[in-house]
C-alpha cells in the first residue's frame, strides 16, 4: 500500500487517496496589480492538477476563484514565484499575500512577504521585472482554500504575470489544525 493514504474527514466521512493531491499552476496572461490593494493572482493554465483541486476559472468553488480547495483535512506545502513585470523607481512597496481560508470564506490565516522600497537600482538593472518566491505549509480542513495576492503601492502599476509565475502545493501529511 506504498503511497495510499486512508483518511477520515470532520463530517465522519473516510477514504483512501491513491495519489495525494498536488498541483502546479502558471500565470500566462497579464493583469496589473490594483493601486493599494490586494489583487487575486488569476493563476489560469494548468501544468499539472491531481485530484483536479485546483480552480482556475471566475467560477466561484467555495466563495474562491483561481484558488486550491483542499480535499481532505491534513498539511499541504505551497511554494511560487511571482514574476512582477513594469516595476519602476515609484514604486515603494511590493507586498504579496497566501491566503488560507475556511469553506465559508473566512479568513483562517495569511502570510505576508513585504518588499518595502524596491532597490530601484537593481529594478532598473533588471528591466522593471522582479521574481518574488515564497514557502508556507497549512493545516487544512476538506473544503478550505489557498490563494495568491499581491499589493502594490506608489508609481505606476506593475502587472504580475509571465510564464515565470508558478504556483505550486501538495499534501504532506493526515495532520489536521
Amino acid at each position: 500500500m506504498s503511497g495510499i493514504i486512508a483518511y477520515q474527514s470532520d463530517s465522519g466521512r473516510s477514504g483512501i487517496i491513491g495519489s495525494p493531491a498536488n498541483f502546479s499552476m502558471i500565470l500566462t496572461s497579464t493583469h496589473a496589480l490594483v493601486h493599494d490593494n490586494y489583487t487575486l493572482i488569476k493563476f489560469d493554465t494548468v501544468k499539472w492538477d491531481v485530484g483536479n483541486n485546483f480552480n482556475n476559472t471566475n467560477t466561484a468553488v467555495n466563495g474562491m476563484t483561481y484558488a486550491f480547495v483542499a480535499p481532505v483535512t491534513g498539511t499541504y506545502s505551497f511554494t511560487w514565484l511571482l514574476g512582477i513585470e513594469g516595476v519602476n523607481t515609484g514604486n515603494t512597496r511590493l507586498l504579496p499575500r497566501f491566503d488560507h481560508k475556511d469553506s465559508g470564506g473566512t479568513e483562517l490565516r495569511v502570510v505576508y512577504f513585504d518588499v518595502n522600497g524596491p532597490d530601484h537600482i537593481l529594478a532598473s538593472n533588471m528591466g522593471g521585472v522582479w521574481g518574488l518566491p515564497g514557502s508556507t505549509s497549512a493545516k487544512m480542513r476538506g473544503g478550505d482554500t489557498a490563494s495568491l495576492r499581491c499589493y502594490h503601492s506608489g508609481g505606476s502599476a506593475p502587472s504580475a504575470g509571465n510564464t515565470h509565475t508558478t504556483f505550486n502545493g501538495w499534501y504532506t501529511g493526515p495532520e489536521g489544525r
